[in-house]
């Protein structure tokens, strides 16, 4: 258990843009500090990282979380060539994962990729590694877990990234 605990608290987590504006929604920048500067020293220590595409998404809302990711370069990477051959390759397998009939590029290939990308580099085993967003699986549509799934790599949802590294606020642990 206690190997367990300690691998899962130097988990890299690649986060989509779900799960920041879900995290924004339920831990309001403004109202819980202390979980921010946590992920701050996760994003300092190169431990929660996404790709360029979710910045962007970000952006497309002038909010607090899209102020906040301006003043986080570190958080979010620019693409490499080999990003992009991940994400092409993340896209061609499951095309259903984008909306063809956006005129934009799309950050769930990007998020698949950029996990791909680090297991490759870091020689990373996939308990080290997580994908964080808020989508479930679906019948219908092929999502970021059906994704996650087919290529081995853990995915979580926001709220795990805090029991995951065991952050207690305002009480102590059991």
């Amino acid at each position: 258990m206690k190997v367990e605990k300690a691998a899962r608290a130097n988990t890299t987590y690649v986060v989509d843009t779900s799960s920041w504006v879900d995290l924004d929604y339920n831990y309001p920048l403004g109202r819980f500090p202390e979980i921010w500067k946590r992920i701050d020293g996760l994003i300092d220590f190169g431990r929660c990282v996404s790709p360029a595409e979710v910045y962007r998404e970000l952006q497309e809302i002038d909010d607090a979380i899209a102020r906040w990711a301006r003043s986080k370069p570190a958080a979010f990477p620019d693409d490499t060539p080999r990003l992009l051959e991940l994400a092409a390759e993340v896209s061609n397998t499951f095309p259903q994962l984008v909306n063809a009939t956006k005129l934009r590029r799309e950050a769930d290939p990007f998020v698949i990729a950029l996990a791909l990308l680090i297991q490759e580099t870091s020689g990373m085993f996939s308990s080290a590694l997580a994908v964080v967003s808020q989508e479930t699986r679906s019948s219908n549509k092929t999502k970021i877990p059906d994704a996650c799934m087919h290529y081995g790599l853990d995915h979580i949802r926001a709220r795990e990234i805090i029991i995951r590294e065991d952050w207690h606020f305002g009480t102590s642990p059991n």
